[in-house]
């Protein structure tokens, strides 16, 4: 829109400038047909400009929000400042000629043409930044408004790099009236550190025609009428008026931005300092066993001298399993149960030799849930695994049945001669209650002599003369001596029975 007082020239560099912006724009009049379609547009949609001027938008509408979208655009027109602030900024999903849906970033202004108030709509595509916002969990309004209503600062400069033109956007951005800025230099817009080579530009434009920051956008730091700076995108145009050029540009306020990236960076190096230095190893695989991601910690215990000659060196992380069908096993609880944890698994190391390992790992889900990789850690438990070793050992060879139950009174542990003993095998002990190897009319006392120990587990002994009986699997009974001692492990106390059988003569 042009102001009464404006020049034929400058309306007509305005107009330019619209036309040759690297953004798509379309125009509405009042009547809710198309009146302007510029070249941006048409590759964005793929409609040539015949094809559409004169034609209602909803040719770039899906057919579910047709009926709602051009509703809307009837109520803006009728009534545009009772609904500009409404109007200013949307992100829609639009159709291209083929059918193709994309979303977009629209920004709406009003201008009046004499015949009637006009909309005038800048699209951007934002697929891929619609991709971006899935990462980082953000949402950032990528596109905004080109005209003198619009969110967006657009500034207009002569060839001496003067201005010419400033919009609403861009007296809110700076902090500068209109009347403040109109022929003063761009660099009043800029940090020191900028401006020597904004004037050398200007300077290699005039004398080449050429420069390599039209058309693109860049990032910058800008300067406010209060001498604050702040990062800002900018998007340059450039065009031509007889022998005269003129500059445009549409400056964006990415403070936002660039705070989240900072949180974001700070986050990752968080997360890459626990990941470097934790205590456990850490993986991350593919469903196909592609390492993703290893630290220090699970190379050096697998050994490999770094997590790279790992990654390098193990094509397939399924293959470290010394058991074959052990992967099969973990796959099928992953999918399961999406997760493993206390999974206990020998794996291989570099030089050929095998640890026992405590994994505990969660299935990774691509944006359709579907599970696409594994993430976990490991513990070498090598040293336990002997230690339980030399322990079964020592109980073996012990002449009395050696029992241990947890908490609930279910037997862990049971070793040859309370095998022998009591005529049960291993198998049917573990896992079951320990009041099934004492007689039924003992049980309830029994039973509540081992809550009491666990209430207060220091040593104690149960014996005959205080009428300690055992049961046989024959159901026979037998006097026996029971000593009980609290054991500390990593799943908490239990208790170990020491059941000596008296023999009478």
């Amino acid at each position: 829109m042009t102001d009464p007082g404006e020049s034929p020239k400058t309306k007509l560099s305005f107009d330019d400038f619209i036309g040759l912006m690297p953004e798509a724009i379309i125009v509405v009049n009042s009547e809710g047909y198309v009146d302007q379609f510029n070249n941006k547009a048409e590759k964005l949609f793929d409609y040539k400009k015949n094809e559409v001027l004169g034609k209602s938008p909803d040719v770039f509408i899906p057919d579910r929000y047709r009926e709602m979208y051009m509703k809307n655009l009837k109520m803006y027109l009728s009534s545009p400042p009772t609904h500009l602030k409404d109007a200013g900024y949307q992100e829609l999903i639009l159709r291209r000629k083929d059918g193709y849906e994309f979303p977009a970033s629209i920004s709406f202004g009003f201008f009046d043409t004499g015949k009637g108030i006009a909309l005038i709509c800048l699209i951007r595509d934002i697929t891929k930044h619609k991709k971006t916002e899935e990462t980082l969990h953000e949402s950032e309004m990528k596109f905004r408004s080109v005209v003198q209503s619009a969110v967006d600062a657009i500034i207009l400069a002569d060839s001496d790099g003067n201005i010419i033109s400033w919009n609403k956007g861009a007296k809110e951005l700076f902090g500068f009236e209109e009347e403040e800025v109109l022929g003063k230099p761009l660099t009043i817009l800029m940090p020191q550190r900028y401006r020597e080579g904004h004037i050398n530009g200007l300077e290699r434009v005039r004398t080449t025609g050429k420069s390599s920051y039209i058309g693109k956008i860049s990032e910058m730091d800008g300067l406010k009428k209060d001498g604050t700076e702040f990062p800002l995108e900018l998007s340059r145009s450039t065009w031509k008026v007889g022998d005269k050029t003129f500059y445009g540009g549409i400056i964006r306020d990415i403070t936002e931005r660039k705070d989240a990236y900072e949180v974001l960076r700070v986050s990752e190096s968080k997360y890459r300092g626990i990941f470097e230095h934790a205590a456990v190893g850490i993986f991350q695989t593919t469903l196909d066993g592609r390492i993703l991601a290893a630290n220090p910690v699970i190379s050096r215990m697998l050994g490999y001298d770094s997590a790279d000659q790992f990654m390098a060196l193990v094509s397939d992380f399924r293959k470290i399993y010394v058991e074959p069908g052990i992967r099969i096993k973990l796959m099928h609880k992953i999918r399961e149960e999406n997760k493993v944890t206390d999974f206990e698994v020998q794996v291989s190391r570099k030089d050929g030799s095998s640890i026992w390992v405590l994994m505990n790992s969660h299935a990774l889900h691509d944006s359709n849930g579907k599970i696409n990789g594994l993430q976990g850690i490991m513990r070498d438990i090598s040293n336990r695994k002997r230690t339980e070793k030399n322990f079964q050992g020592l109980i073996e060879s012990i002449p009395d049945a050696i029992i241990t139950v947890d908490n609930d009174f279910n037997i862990l542990l049971v070793n040859a001669r309370t095998e022998k003993i009591f005529g049960y095998s291993r198998k049917e002990l573990v896992g079951k209650p320990y009041d099934i190897l004492i007689p039924e009319a003992l049980r309830e006392i029994h039973n509540k002599l081992c809550r009491d120990y666990f209430a207060n587990p220091v040593q104690k002994a149960m014996a005959l003369h205080s009428g300690t009986f055992a049961k046989h699997r024959d159901g026979k009974e037998f006097p026996v001596e029971i000593n009980m001692s609290p054991l500390e492990t990593e799943s908490g106390m239990v208790a170990v029975l020491v059941i000596h059988e008296i023999i009478r003569k």
